[in-house]
């Protein structure tokens, strides 16, 4: 007599029961690979803030001092808005292997006004390249400043230059175009400082930090911060094209996330969950978490009003307090 034939499978329970394992086990694995590219994005920010640190330090080995936030140096003499200035990273490219960009910029020899009115042709294109060392690869913003628009030069309508999520330290406060002797950070008008004049210490004064392209504020509605310019800004105020295209202040917390744009456009942030990476004055890098204590209140008071919390310390270079942990 013939055996029955005895089919080898899976009946319906034990498939269900197969299905819903390998549903707990991606559960758990997509987080996991998840935070682990983020390791890596942050990683490599950190690496990009620490190569900037160190460039800043070879311009203040060659220049004996750190570059200005940015100049005013035109033919005509100094002048106000409406005029391109080239900002502190313009002058740093020979220390990140950007020599060759650096030789045809000429940031220390030819104005940016000058250049972008008799030269956009040529300079439009090193302008407006990707500059992967001054982007975190966390962010998701355009390759140019869309957000930063130039005017446009020669007729050629409005010229976003390249984007950079890295900006330097102007004040603990609200951004300053000349130095405060109180609450001034770092990175001031025609001004290079030297790292004799951060009296706090180099290990305690922020040189650089992030700032991120967009954000969802406290509403769920995408909100953008602008995140910077590398090369210079076309305004000395604070504003859209102004100061705070290539410099931030304290006058707002880490990840600020409010529906005021104007604050967010000028505060330190990321996308890196919960906080922000920046590089110390001595070429040291640290991550700051957002609940870093911050006075919210600094945007509302004057420059001189008195530094009192772990940021704006900080920030400040000769504030003369102890920071303590943070």
């Amino acid at each position: 007599m013939p055996q029955p034939t005895i089919r080898k499978g899976f009946t319906l329970v034990e498939l269900l029961v197969v299905i819903a394992i390998i549903g707990v086990l991606v559960g758990l694995l997509l987080p996991a690979v998840q935070s682990a590219r983020e390791a890596a994005r942050r990683t490599q920010c950190i690496n990009n803030l620490r190569q900037l640190g160190l460039a800043l330090h070879n311009h203040h080995d060659s220049f004996n001092g750190l570059p200005p936030g940015w100049t005013t140096k035109t033919t005509a003499g100094v002048q106000g808005n409406g005029v391109a200035l080239w900002g502190w990273a313009a002058m740093i490219l020979p220390y990140i292997e950007e020599s060759a960009l650096s030789d045809q910029l000429r940031a220390k020899d030819i104005p940016l006004q000058d250049a972008v009115t008799s030269l956009w042709s040529t300079y439009q294109p090193l302008m407006t390249s990707s500059m992967t060392g001054f982007r975190c690869p966390s962010d998701d913003g355009p390759i140019t400043n869309i957000g930063r628009s130039f005017p446009g030069f020669n007729n050629k309508g409005a010229a976003a230059l390249s984007t950079s999520n890295y900006i330097g330290n102007n004040n603990s406060r609200s951004s300053a175009q000349f130095d405060d002797a109180q609450t001034g950070g770092i990175f001031f008008e025609d001004r290079g400082l030297t790292f004799g004049d951060i009296r706090d210490g180099t290990s305690k004064t922020i040189l650089l930090g992030e700032r991120r392209w967009q954000y969802t504020d406290i509403n769920g509605t995408l909100s953008s911060a602008r995140a910077g310019v590398v090369f210079g800004i076309n305004a000395r105020q604070v504003g859209q094209r102004g100061r705070n295209a290539v410099v931030g202040d304290g006058g707002q917390k880490i990840n600020y996330n409010h529906t005021n744009l104007n604050r967010s456009a000028r505060a330190f942030s990321s996308n890196h969950p919960t906080g922000a990476v920046f590089v110390l004055c001595d070429a040291s890098v640290r991550f700051f978490n957002d609940s870093i204590d911050a006075d919210m209140r600094s945007n509302q008071q004057s420059n001189n009003a008195a530094v009192n919390s772990t940021m704006e310390r900080l920030l400040a270079r000769q504030d003369g307090q102890p920071i303590g942990e943070y």
